[in-house]
Order: structure tokens, then sequence, then C-alpha cells
């Protein structure tokens, strides 16, 4: 059971994956360190408030978007759930693709129970959400990537 989950993971990697690998979240320690690192950074690089807030209201927006897409998945509105696809994401991962590795997550790891935001990241020219994904049997990380249109241009699960 565990080899046909890793195989399906792969898949999903594989698929979603091969042109975003630069573009995947790194590890990190504690979100709040960063923050402050982020703070004094833009304190240094002369960054004034109304530059932090236009960041701050983009991350929410994206957080929003990302936590919407894996309730979307979870309500398997596929179609709905590619509405934010970038040009790349269309071509990668189709809504019936989408379907397929829904069913198989859940087939694998039991009933979807809830999402938790856990962080978001700066990788690249890309902001990537992190959220914890419970089920009935495991959980997950679903790693959700925006490009700078705010459109996503990756999705991963770890």
């Amino acid at each position: 059971m565990m080899k046909k989950l890793l195989f399906i993971l792969l898949a999903l990697f594989v698929l979603v994956g091969c042109s975003h690998d630069e573009h995947e979240p790194a590890e990190t320690d504690n979100e709040a360190g960063e923050q402050v690192d982020d703070e004094v950074s833009n304190e240094e690089n002369g960054a004034d408030s109304s530059e932090q807030d236009g960041a701050d209201a983009d991350s929410e927006q994206v957080i929003a978007l990302a936590e919407e897409f894996i309730g979307q998945l979870a309500n398997e509105e596929f179609e709905a759930a590619t509405q934010h696809f970038n040009e790349m994401m269309e071509a990668q991962l189709t809504t019936v693709a989408l379907d397929e590795l829904w069913v198989a997550l859940q087939d694998q790891l039991g009933a979807f129970i809830d999402q938790e935001y856990n962080s978001i990241e700066e990788v690249d020219d890309h902001q990537v959400v992190l959220i914890d994904g419970l089920f009935e049997g495991s959980d997950v990380v679903f790693s959700v990537a925006f490009d700078n249109n705010n459109q996503i241009a990756g999705f991963y699960i770890q």
C-alpha cells in the first residue's frame, strides 16, 4: 500500500514538478524568524511601510487562493480548481488528472478531513503557500506555488 502511495506521489512530481524543481519550497526552521529577517532587510533597503502593506496584501491574497484551491479539490470541483492555473500548469495538469490524483490520494490516506494554513515562503520569483492536509489515515503538506500574476504555477504533495 505504501509503495502505491509513493508511486502516485512520484507520478505527481513527474507530472507537475519537472519544470518547477527549482521552485520547490526550501526547508525552514521557523516562519517567525524569516518574518523578522524580512522586516530587518526591508528596513535596511529603505522599504517603507506602504510597500510592506502591499506585500502583506499580496500574501493574504495568495494564501486565500491556495486555501480555495484545496477546498475545491476537497469538494471535487476540479474544473473550478484549475481556474487560477497559469498556462504551463493548464498544459501539465488537466481536470481529469487532478480528479484522478485526488481519488488516488483519498484511496491511500482515507477521507479528507480539513486543511490548515502552515506558512508562506518566497522561492525565486514565486510565493509558495504550505497547507497541511488532514486525512483520516495520515497527513500531507500541500505546496501551492504562485507566479507574479498570482496564478498557480506549481502544486506539490509532500
